[in-house]
């Protein structure tokens, strides 16, 4: 059996629009989106633990 594993990142941009990034190497994936959805998520939990300390 010959598999191809394809690996798919999806984001969204401060635009709103919606980017896919495709790859056969999960390294090769567009890192930008994973890195803003992080960066996104800790401004949220330091946003909710700021409220909760105040």
């Amino acid at each position: 059996m010959n598999t191809h594993i394809k690996y798919f990142s999806l984001g969204v941009a401060q635009d709103k629009n919606v980017h896919i990034s495709q790859s056969e190497d999960i390294e090769n994936l567009d890192d930008f989106i994973m890195l803003d959805e992080h960066l996104e998520q800790s401004d949220r939990f330091m946003d909710k633990n700021s409220y909760e300390n105040s």
